[in-house]
């Protein structure tokens, strides 16, 4: 079975330890804050 990756999309500001233990959890994580509405959609649906 093949691995699956989290894809993590950090829209608020968090502390830059939580987005290192989610890439040590193996996840993609992309950091985009201060969206708009629109912006965000379009991430999501990317």
């Amino acid at each position: 079975m093949p691995k699956m990756t989290a894809h993590v999309l950090v829209c608020d500001p968090i502390a830059e330890d939580g987005i290192t233990l989610l890439k040590r959890f193996g996840a993609e994580v992309d950091v985009r804050t201060g969206l708009t509405a629109d912006e965000l959609r379009a991430a999501v649906d990317s």
